[in-house]
């Protein structure tokens, strides 16, 4: 496979894939991650240094080809089938994370190993882990005080 990465500009505020260029987002004040990838297959998603608060509805949904994501520790918020379908096989969700969108890692199903909530997690939505079979455990942050339906079904 071969090895290729995303870069941030943080001046113009593009998305580079080898020659092709991408806006990060519709409105570069709002620090929102968006789905721009339909079309792309990479292995691996770094932020860098780029601050973003929240990965939003299906920003990765999809790309199989994608094995490795690191989060930064800025976003708080992952929404919505964010990397529902990828081929993640691990995930350390950030510290300062409060929301999680339904499907948000579903169907993930190469995720193994541990899984560790964040205190600032509040609730775990509805499918958020569904088809995730490789999960060998789960540690619930202590603010978890919901868990919807099928979240961690398989």
């Amino acid at each position: 496979m071969e090895n290729r990465q995303v870069k941030f500009n943080n001046k113009t505020n593009l998305l580079q894939l080898e020659e092709h260029m991408y806006h990060l987002v519709e409105n570069p004040t709002a620090n929102v991650f968006r789905n721009l990838f339909p079309y792309t297959e990479v292995p691996r998603i770094a932020f860098n240094d780029r601050v973003v608060t929240e990965i939003g509805d299906r920003a990765f949904y999809n790309l199989s080809a994608i094995v490795e994501i690191v989060i930064p520790d800025t976003i708080q918020i992952i929404g919505d089938y964010a990397f529902s379908g990828t081929s993640i096989t691990a995930i350390n969700l950030p510290e300062g994370l409060t929301t999680l969108g339904s499907n948000a890692f579903a169907s993930c199903r190469l995720l193994a190993g541990e899984l560790v909530i964040p205190d600032g997690v509040t609730e775990i939505p509805e499918k958020a882990f569904a088809f995730c079979g490789q999960l060998t455990s789960i540690k619930f942050g202590s603010a978890v005080e919901a868990i919807g339906p099928n979240a961690f079904t398989d």
